[in-house]
């Protein structure tokens, strides 16, 4: 059964923003608490695709569960003024291989990411039009893996495949039924994707999305 539709992870798969999102935790931190962050992008980055309460758990050790929303509510306003200021760097050809991918494909964005920050991010590189919907954590609340049924639900898809970089991308997508290419140029690994590719314009020569057309873009 060929596919119809691809769906991407955005941290790790379509751009880098530890950076700027570090930034934006540290003025947060430092306006939340007035000791100036010292989050390290490193080391911060490893818990991107992870839901928010990690997040804040790692940022702000033994915080009171009922202070984590507030918190978390602040330091995602400021992660997505940073992006907006200093977008991340999109991997080498993502930009015209969407072009081209969108020829074939609709094309779908399902994070784990909270409010704003995919339009941050679509807005911040100018990607908008390639993207025909996407759904976040702070959608549904739930795991990637509600979210993806989620987004195929909404969007009457039957056999999207989804593009992420690390494990816990791979188990969301065993749960939702769908398939994972692995972009293996990301933050993690993947343990037997459906395909590996090695950089973004891979894509549009993976036999995996091609051998049902005549021939690939």
């Amino acid at each position: 059964m060929s596919y119809d539709a691809i769906v991407f992870d955005i941290d790790g798969t379509l751009w880098d923003a530890r950076e700027s999102i570090t930034a934006g935790w540290n003025l947060a931190i430092e306006e939340l608490t007035g000791v100036p962050g010292t989050l390290e992008s490193e080391t911060f980055g490893q818990l991107f695709g992870k839901p928010l309460d990690v997040l804040i758990d790692f940022a702000f050790p033994g915080v009171p569960p009922e202070r984590k929303a507030v918190l978390g509510d602040y330091c995602l306003r400021r992660e997505n003024e940073v992006l907006l200021e200093r977008p991340g760097t999109l991997y080498p050809g993502v930009e015209e291989t969407l072009e081209k991918l969108m020829a074939r494909y609709p094309l779908f964005i399902v994070s784990n990411c909270g409010k704003g920050y995919i339009e941050a991010m679509l807005q911040g590189t100018g990607l908008s039009r390639y993207f025909c919907s996407w759904l976040c954590y702070a959608d549904t609340n739930a795991p990637k893996d509600v979210t993806l049924g989620a987004l195929k639900k909404q969007c009457r898809l039957k056999n999207p495949v989804y593009v992420g970089d690390i494990q816990a991308d791979a188990d969301a997508c065993a749960k939702a039924g769908v398939d994972i290419i692995y972009a293996a140029y990301g933050f993690g690994t993947i343990q037997r994707p459906a395909a590996t590719i090695h950089r973004f314009p891979d894509l549009l020569t993976l036999d995996l999305l091609w051998r049902w057309y005549d021939a690939p873009i």
